[in-house]
């Protein structure tokens, strides 16, 4: 009676042991895979402050980007999809893996083509076209395994002559069956999600989305107000509306008129960015800083017509300043 007791208390205590170690197991997995997230993200956001050589000759600056997070292969450690809004350049979107301590481009999307889904429990993703010719689309099917990306499958589907072709990972042509039998052994009916939302290449962001920071906003300085370019009145800046970071800007100058600008807000609340095109097709940057009790604008334009310009100088510069103030500033002895 006294073994068979002794036995049980045993069985319990080995049971507890092996249930304590899955448990301990399980969570040392789990804090390992946070910390190469950590890692991975990290490198993410050193990678994305710098220029980034995006098709072997040509560096786009911080500025030009937009990223966004997606695990494509269920690890745990997210892939960095990444956008370029440069769109004289052949490749508008790629995909970057964090292999091997380094940061890695995996997959280069062709133009016109960019992630549709993704099927994050096989570790596939779609490379899909869109706005092709006649309605033409395309997709394709990659396997990400192993700090590598290969195609798995392809097909086309011409709106010219309203054939599809569809072809293996070595370019081969196939039949349509063929094509589904590829299809169902790399995905075997797996659930699927769509493409990361993308963010602007910001060090706010970056801090927030990557290296899980939030950054302190100070309160806005911005308000509602007209002030004025001159001391007999007439031209001006006028901010009409102010909600969170973003305000509205109309602008009333000699060479342009601006209604409705839409301006950001940057984190010390006294300074705020907008762009606009101007009818020649031309890009106009602005910047606003809070400058005593008026406010400092800084255009700049390639355009020689300046929307806050008004002399001849204004017209050669690419970079023009110019203040804003409550029409006491003029008068002030």
């Amino acid at each position: 009676m006294k073994r068979n007791f002794i036995r049980k208390i045993y069985i319990w205590i080995s049971v507890i042991i092996l249930t304590l170690s899955g448990i301990f197991q399980i969570n040392s997995q789990e804090v390992q895979a946070a910390s190469a997230a950590t890692t991975a993200k990290n490198a993410y956001a050193t990678f994305l402050s710098k220029s980034v050589n995006w098709d072997g000759s040509t560096y786009l600056a911080p500025s030009n980007l937009k990223f966004g997070l997606i695990d494509i292969n269920n690890d745990k450690v997210p892939e960095l999809y990444v956008y370029t809004k440069k769109w004289n350049y052949y490749y508008d979107y790629k995909l970057y893996g964090y292999v091997n301590g380094k940061v890695k481009c995996l997959h280069s999307f062709n133009r016109y083509y960019k992630m549709g889904r993704v099927y994050s429990s096989k570790g596939v993703f779609t490379d899909s076209a869109t706005g092709l010719k006649y309605g033409s689309s395309a997709n394709a099917h990659f396997k990400y395994a192993n700090g590598k990306v290969s195609k798995v499958a392809e097909r086309l589907y011409s709106g010219y002559n309203g054939r599809t072709t569809y072809w293996d990972g070595a370019g081969r042509t196939i039949s349509l069956s063929s094509y589904n039998s590829i299809l169902e052994r790399y995905l075997g009916g797996a659930g699927y999600i769509t493409a990361p939302k993308m963010y602007d290449n910001t060090g706010v962001n970056r801090n927030a989305k990557l290296k899980g920071k939030t950054t302190t906003t100070s309160k806005v300085k911005f308000k509602k107000t007209r002030l004025w370019a001159f001391s007999n009145g007439g031209f001006y800046l006028k901010i009409t509306s102010i909600q969170g970071n973003k305000m509205k800007v109309s602008i009333h100058m000699p060479k342009m008129d601006k209604n409705n600008i839409s301006a950001t807000i940057d984190s010390s609340g006294k300074k705020a960015k907008a762009k606009f095109t101007c009818a020649d097709g031309e890009t106009h940057s602005l910047v606003f800083v809070i400058s005593g009790n008026g406010i400092k604008v800084t255009e700049k334009s390639y355009c020689d017509q300046k929307l806050i310009g008004y002399s001849p100088n204004d017209e050669v510069n690419v970079t023009i300043t110019h203040g804003f103030y409550p029409q006491s500033h003029f008068f002030v002895e």
